[in-house]
């Protein structure tokens, strides 16, 4: 088998308390290349905790990554500067706008294959337009969001191939980023193995009946949505309600205010706040709930829609960017609107009266991701796009 010297740029890793599902993916996406053979220098901005020894992969470590928007000027800078050090590589691989200035560097200087990766939920605001038709023109997260995005839209211009996981993101990358669709390669997220292992041999029952959402808490995620729904739920369906407990798993800036709309909303006693908790622990979480909750506002391709469909749970996602790429409604999960409270908890409700289908579409689910989405197979296509590009550079 053809092997490549890489370099990869990451960020932080996954551990990082501030990692969401695109670091997941960057540090599994690493792992799968060392472990296929390929020789990987991977630069990353750290401070001092340790990096853990991964069997392929060579760590060069930079000042912390900062993210300070519209760019990391530094970071970048550091980036570029430290890859200069490397002169035996294939391939150049990153996964952040940062990468503007080594990917126009590698490509169009060295004359190297680029591969840049977009896991962007939305690409807006983006234009002037955008920024007027929303009133954003005097909010300064909206227009340093906009020009982000254009500076991910250069490293995407000064990259040979562009991967997205979802045919939603590439859509809008070339409708938006008016980037060549002959540019931008589908190549969906993936799982761990060992989620596809875990014992289903819980009964749904309804004297104890188990609701899980995993997630960062921000606006984007929609537990506020979701919290609305279970005091509907409690509201309409008082004798089954008694029975649920809701447990949210995951951090970030808005979950004081979520725990204190809990509270308002009368539904504390039954819902638990976990926090960031380890991989171990969540898989133990998805092996003891009966169906995991989507309610997001915006997505790409999360990971947490395939993680319960790999551990056998019916998924109820909303029908927003990538999320009906994964979920089949009906067959492997159900589809509602996004931002609609009612519609979510009959959702909930139709399905714990429906033991039968949820447990159907729990084994339909775990088969689908089995056989479309690991990172076994993220990464054999990655390396499909490493080899076609290097033969047309040869």
């Amino acid at each position: 088998m053809e092997t490549f010297n890489i370099l990869m740029f990451i960020e932080y890793p996954p551990f990082d308390k501030r990692a969401g599902g695109g670091q997941v993916v960057s540090w599994n996406t690493m792992k799968g290349l060392a472990e296929r053979g390929h020789n990987i220098d991977v630069i990353i901005g750290r401070s001092s905790e340790e990096l853990p020894e991964i069997p392929g992969v060579n760590f060069h470590i930079i000042p912390p990554f900062i993210g300070r928007r519209p760019l990391d000027i530094k970071f970048a800078t550091l980036w570029w500067k430290k890859s200069l050090e490397f002169k035996d590589v294939d391939i150049i691989h990153g996964f952040r706008p940062e990468m503007v200035i080594a990917n126009f560097y590698w490509k169009e200087i060295k004359n190297k294959t680029v591969i840049h990766e977009i896991h962007f939920p939305q690409l807006y605001p983006y234009s002037l337009r955008d920024l007027v038709r929303e009133k954003y023109l005097f909010s300064h997260k909206a227009i340093r969001w906009s020009m982000y995005l254009h500076f991910d839209k250069y490293a995407s211009m000064f990259s040979t191939k562009t991967i997205t996981p979802s045919e939603y993101s590439k859509d809008k990358m070339v409708d938006i980023y008016k980037i060549s669709t002959d540019k931008i390669i589908v190549i969906p997220n993936g799982v761990d193995k060992s989620v596809l292992k875990i014992s289903k041999n819980r009964s749904l029952t309804h004297d104890s009946i188990n609701l899980l959402f995993i997630g960062r808490l921000d606006p984007q995620k929609g537990v506020d949505i979701l919290l609305y729904s279970f005091q509907e739920i409690s509201n309409k369906y008082p004798s089954m309600y008694r029975h649920i407990k809701l447990t949210i798993i995951g951090d970030g800036p808005l979950r004081n205010q979520y725990e204190k709309l809990a509270r308002r909303l009368d539904v504390i006693r039954n819902v638990k706040f976990l926090g960031r908790i380890s991989q171990e622990e969540k898989q133990k979480y998805l092996a003891e709930s009966d169906l995991l909750i989507v309610p997001s506002r915006s997505e790409s391709f999360p990971l947490v829609v395939l993680e319960g469909m790999g551990a056998g749970l019916p998924v109820i996602g909303t029908s927003v960017g990538g999320i009906s790429e994964q979920i089949t409604d009906g067959e492997t999960g159900v589809l509602i609107q996004p931002e609609d409270t009612k519609a979510l908890a009959n959702a909930i409700i139709k399905l714990l009266n429906a033991p039968e289908d949820m447990k159907r579409m729990g084994i339909a689910g775990r088969k689908r991701v089995e056989e479309n989405f690991t990172w076994e197979k993220r990464v054999e296509k990655i390396e499909k796009v490493y080899k076609n590009e290097n033969l047309i550079r040869a």
